[in-house]
């Protein structure tokens, strides 16, 4: 069985950062989040050991991220 969530469904939260995370997905060992960075500011960069994460980026700038 399939389970589908509604995007306004899917409680974001905030990171250390001032980033805003939505968990669109979760496998075993991969998630796919959206995250909203704050205009002017970076993301940091963070590793997890067990797990991967991707992003799909809609806006780019010329800075680099943190890290």
């Amino acid at each position: 069985m399939i389970m589908k969530t509604g995007y306004g469904d899917i409680e974001p939260f905030s990171t250390k950062d001032g980033s805003i995370i939505r968990e669109l997905t979760r496998g075993l060992k991969q998630s796919l989040a959206e995250a909203i960075v704050p205009a002017g500011k970076t993301a940091n960069l963070h590793k997890h050991l067990r797990s991967e994460e991707f992003y799909q980026n809609t806006r780019w700038s010329r800075r680099r991220p943190n890290g």
